[in-house]
Parts: C-alpha cells; structure tokens; sequence
C-alpha cells in the first residue's frame, strides 16, 4: 500500500529502502547509506526523506542530501525519470477500482485542537538564549514549550492565518500534529511580515530569529518548498533572499529554487551572505555580527561562485 503515492517513494523502493510510515509529506525509513557512513545498519528508523522534493536527512549519521545523490552514493542503476510514470500508472489503477463504489465523501482534514496548543507556556528564559531569541518575539509568534519532553512547540498556520495544527521539534527530532498536516500551504512567519523583502529560510525558529531584529522572514519548514508557497512569496514581495541552511540539502534547495524563481517568475534571488568558511551553519546559530552583516548584505549572485572565486 502506498503511504504518499509519489514518484520519490516509488525510487526508494526501487532503491530497496525499508519504508516505514509517513508522516505529512515526510516519509520514515531505515537510513539506506548507514553502512557507508557508520560501517553497519541502522538499528532504529531515523532517515527521512520529503515525498516532494526528495530532500533528506538522517538524524543518527548526518546524511543529508536528495533523491539524486542517494542513487549516486548507493551506485544503484536507475533512471529517475522513469518514476513519475510509474507514479502515473498506479494512480490511474488505483481511480479506476474507487470508481467502483459509489457515494464515498471526500477525506476531510484531521480536527486539531488550538486550545491544547496555546494551553502550554511559553518557551523559558534559557532556551531563548540558546536560539538568540527573546520573549517579546516568541509571544508575536506564538512559540510554545513543551516542559514535560523539552520540546519546541511551533504553531502552522494556513497562509489566511487558520490553525493546522504544530510541529515538535527538539536536537534531532520533530513531529507533526496532526501527522499528515497540510504544510506546504503554509509559511511560518507569513502574518508577521512586511515591506517588500522578504528572508526564505529553513526552520521556524530561523526566521523569529530575523523578526527579533526587525527583517521580515518566511519558513518553509524544511530544505524544500512547494509550488503553493513559492506562489506566495513572489505574489508576496518584491525581494526574496534566500538563506537556507549553509550544507549540502541547503544548498541543493537554494539552487532549486533560484532556478524557480528565474524560469517560472523572472524573478531574480539574492543570497544570504554566510561568513567564509563558514559549514554546517544555519541563520540563527551565527553570532550577532555575523548575523547583522550577512542580513545587512545580501549577495547578488550565487554563494557556490562567490566560494569559486575565493578559491582562485
């Protein structure tokens, strides 16, 4: 039975990932590449990858990349392009038996409850420092904390302002609520923008990050975004930076959605201006000035040529 019926789970079956379940557009897995990485398998499923856009991450050996590099590091013999037929066929197969029974109403989306929500406090004094945030900008956003686990708490928000629901975030974990939650009509951060530039960055506690300091600030809830919510940032703003997070899956969704940006919008992007050198680093864990600086001065082209030519 297919969990997100998409070109991306369909590879990873053909790559022989062990699929485990699927939360929203996130699918679970044993990681494929731990035996490279780490010398054996993974004992407890911790990779996941985005049914979208393929991007990935394993929380247990640091894996990050996409769909192509998987198949590149595994050395299997695929042709990606082959799965968006496969994808095709079996919806077709699968529309052809419902047509079968008649009178079937339409799924309706999970109720949530955003009182259970708001029910929990505000994040404490100490892990606001550590994200280098306050509380004036976690009560704007309406950032809770989960006491009992040592959770983030970050509410979704539809792009008309409506509850979905909120994602659980911790050091190497997160979770939806409810799981199959609609986030890719959805951009943290979106109520609280103005003017005509706009920061697109990963994780939501990025973007409180650029609130605190005044600069409006979208997240996509991770290294990928949705044609709903690019459609939104262009009809949105004027200038968009992209400052997604300084490593491998942060600069493949860079690319994508430069790429984006100029084919399908004609639009051009600016880039988040990391420190040189600088690895493995994202917006809200570089320190103040850094922070200020690359804010302040957004590159005009991309960070891979500037990189090239600091090495020449």
């Amino acid at each position: 039975m297919s969990l997100t019926d998409t070109p991306v789970e369909y590879a990873l079956e053909a790559l022989g990932v062990e699929i485990v379940g699927a939360s929203g557009d996130e699918i679970q897995c044993f990681c494929p590449v731990h035996h490279l990485t780490r010398g054996r398998a993974q004992s407890h499923p911790r990779f996941y990858m985005n049914a979208e856009s393929g991007a990935a991450l394993c929380f247990t050996c640091g894996w990050r990349g996409n769909l192509a590099r998987l198949v590149s590091d595994l050395e299997a013999d695929i042709d990606l392009d082959d799965f968006e037929f496969t994808v095709l066929v079996r919806r077709t197969d699968r529309l052809t038996r419902a047509g079968e029974s008649e009178g079937e109403e339409e799924a309706v989306d999970p109720y949530v409850s955003e009182y259970a929500f708001n029910k929990n406090p505000y994040p404490p004094h100490k892990q606001l420092q550590t994200r280098h945030l306050t509380k004036a900008v976690a009560m704007r956003l309406n950032l809770r904390w989960d006491e009992a686990r040592r959770l983030w708490l970050i509410p979704v928000l539809g792009f008309h302002g409506e509850f979905l629901g909120w994602q659980e975030k911790g050091p190497g974990y997160f979770n939806n609520v409810p799981p199959r939650m609609r986030k890719r009509r959805s951009l943290f951060g979106l109520q609280q923008s103005t003017g005509n530039r706009v920061f697109v960055v990963e994780s939501p506690l990025d973007s409180a990050r650029f609130l605190r300091h005044g600069l409006s600030s979208v997240a996509t809830y991770g290294a990928a975004m949705s044609s709903d919510q690019l459609h939104m940032v262009c009809r949105r703003y004027k200038h968009i930076v992209l400052a997604y997070d300084n490593d491998r899956a942060g600069w493949d969704a860079t690319a994508s959605v430069a790429d984006q940006l100029r084919i399908i919008y004609g639009r051009p992007a600016l880039y988040y201006r990391y420190p040189p050198g600088a690895r493995g680093e994202d917006p809200g864990s570089l320190s103040g000035a850094q922070f200020r600086l690359a804010a302040a001065e957004p590159l005009p082209v991309p960070p891979g040529i500037v990189r090239s030519l600091q090495e020449l």
